[in-house]
């Protein structure tokens, strides 16, 4: 079931990308997309195969139980285990897994962007985070599961951290910014996986990852369906260049996208702040002090990029006057306001969560 829940998912997101069928990058984003998609089905469902394989169950908790007694084949329980992490890696998009991203999200129109951005990464997440922790925390296991698990992640984890941020120094256009964004925001979301699968602090971990993904939809939706909000005929206002001087001609938007910035880097007194301190600080409760340093490293480079975006808005004079699409509607602006004044509510309000 949760094969056909995710590959469901995917389905109708490979439809979304390549939605605008005239145009020549979003068929193209669409087909990569589909094609290794396909690919990492297949590295997930071989993976469960295995693991059933090797345990003889297909209920979770009676494939923990299986590991617990020793009972499991332990060379096709580590097969398995390591093709399901591949295939979720993708889902996620996880380095070296997330080659389908930027493509993808720039083929896409914004706010199917915005769609596939939050939900196959909340969905692909949640699903690594229960499964991974049920099989790594099994009592009384011969084979170190929960240990192989977390030096496999952490280096994930690091990898996605650093890639993302770093490659998104180097793009021009906003929409690909974003793309290496979310990779780097996985990277958040590996770290705190990492921190679940310690026994000790699988609670607060799975705490942090679950808060977590609420300020990042909000931040996600916001911004990608500003961008489809300010295009023109249909098209995505998508440079850096083409947000110059929006604070003059749309101030309430530029405030909201400012705000949305603020919160993707972290910085108080936004939800996204409190979100990676939770997540650095069940790094830390666990032992994981270089991959909290790693995440923090990630956050003080992503400064530059949205910053630069911020930049462009505030200090920069407009080239044109900005006009936004014709067929933008009402809705789409409480969307956005919205989805700023929450992140702003969670972030001054809700600080901590009884975490």
């Amino acid at each position: 079931m949760l094969f056909l829940a995710v590959e469901t998912l995917s389905m109708a997101v490979y439809i979304l990308t390549s939605y605008l069928r005239d145009q020549h990058r979003s068929v193209e984003g669409g087909l990569k997309y589909f094609v290794l998609g396909s690919f990492s089905s297949g590295f997930l469902l071989l993976g469960f195969t295995l693991i059933f394989g090797a345990t003889g169950a297909i209920e979770l908790p009676a494939i923990a139980e299986s590991i617990a007694s020793n009972q499991a084949d332990q060379a096709l329980l580590l097969a398995g285990l390591a093709l399901t992490v591949i295939g979720l890696g993708f889902k996620v998009g996880a380095v070296p897994f997330h080659s389908w991203l930027p493509d993808a999200y720039e083929a896409a129109p914004a706010v199917a962007t915005g769609f596939m951005s939050v939900t196959v990464k909340s969905a692909a997440i949640v699903v690594l985070l229960r499964f991974l922790v049920l099989v790594a925390n099994a009592p009384g296991s011969e084979l170190p599961v929960g240990e192989l698990l977390t030096s496999l992640l952490s280096l994930l984890a690091a990898a996605t951290i650093l890639y993302g941020n770093l490659v998104a120094l180097l793009q021009d256009s906003v929409k690909r910014m974003l793309a290496y964004s979310a990779i780097g925001h996985t990277g958040y979301l590996l770290i705190g996986v990492v921190a679940a699968l310690a026994p000790e602090g699988s609670r607060t971990a799975e705490a942090a990852v679950l808060f977590y993904l609420l300020p990042y939809t909000l931040m996600s939706l916001a911004a990608f369906t500003l961008l489809g909000y300010l295009g023109e005929n249909g098209a995505d206002r998508e440079t850096f260049e083409d947000y110059r001087g929006l604070s003059t001609s749309r101030p309430v938007l530029s405030l909201c996208l400012l705000v949305v910035l603020v919160s993707f880097a972290g910085i108080p007194p936004t939800a996204g702040f409190w979100a990676k301190l939770h997540i650095f600080r069940a790094a830390l409760d666990g032992g994981h002090t270089w991959l909290a340093l790693a995440g923090i490293l990630g956050s003080v480079i992503s400064l530059y990029f949205y910053l630069r975006l911020a930049v462009n808005m505030y200090m920069r004079p407009a080239r044109e006057e900005i006009e936004s699409d014709p067929d933008a509607n009402f809705a789409s602006g409480v969307v956005i306001v919205t989805a700023a004044v929450t992140l702003v509510i969670l972030g001054i309000f809700f600080p901590d969560l009884s975490l």
